[in-house]
């Protein structure tokens, strides 16, 4: 569980049971046993308003397409301080019991859009199931280009002598245009400053082009493709 990439806990009856060590960090803790040690209890970091949303167990805890729904509530650190917060609470069994898996994200660290934080939520759940690093890094791509309604996503990973970019893990939308980019791609190749990816490698620095099919080839060598595409 301590590998979960956001903020969880599991309570239940408002009695925090567990907690990862990024929530400790959030609620201004050294580790969970020094925030079990202060009093782990719900009432303690969340609002009245907040507790009637992580205690109740009604539909709100799902949205209309069956994912599980963020909320935003109000927390308080250990020093007091009002924390603006997005909370997912699903129904699990801990330690042979009923209990509350609740993921929790910071809006003032993160500044997400809605659409972003429910991908990471499902991100969260997901990936502790894949052990292949393909399918985790699929996963992710499928989530925030869903998330940005961007129709293709792909990883460009250096060659074993870093030499050269070349394509990894990759999504699209599955239209028969982007599969035929996306195939295309597979034995495409960038050394340093040759097109975006090889100008990011060789940099350091980010580049965005806001529309790559209108990009000319020395921005954007597959310009052409995504045309067709």
């Amino acid at each position: 569980m301590e590998a979960a990439p956001v903020a969880m806990m599991v309570y239940r009856e408002r009695r925090i049971l567990f907690a990862n060590g990024m929530l400790a960090s959030l609620l201004k803790y050294p580790s969970f046993d020094s925030l079990r040690d202060a009093g782990a209890s719900l009432d303690r970091h969340f609002t009245p308003e907040a507790l009637e949303i992580l205690t109740d167990s009604g539909d709100f805890r799902t949205s209309g397409t069956g994912v599980f729904a963020w909320r935003e509530v109000r927390g308080r650190d250990a020093n007091g301080t009002v924390l603006s917060l997005f909370v997912r609470p699903v129904d699990c069994t801990w330690e042979g019991e009923d209990a509350v898996l609740c993921h929790v994200l910071s809006l003032r660290a993160t500044e997400l859009p809605m659409e972003l934080l429910a991908a990471v939520g499902r991100i969260a759940v997901k990936l502790p199931e894949l052990s292949d690093f393909d399918d985790a890094v699929e996963l992710m791509l499928e989530e925030i280009c869903r998330a940005y309604g961007w129709p293709l996503g792909e990883v460009w990973l250096s060659n074993e002598v870093n030499t050269e970019l070349v394509r990894g893990p990759s999504w699209h939308g599955g239209t028969e245009p982007l599969e035929k980019f996306a195939k295309r791609s597979e034995s495409v190749t960038f050394g340093p400053n040759q097109g975006l990816g090889g100008r990011v490698w060789a940099n350091g620095t980010l580049e965005w082009i806001g529309d790559v099919s209108a990009a000319p080839e020395r921005l954007f060598k597959r310009a052409p493709w995504a045309r067709e595409a």
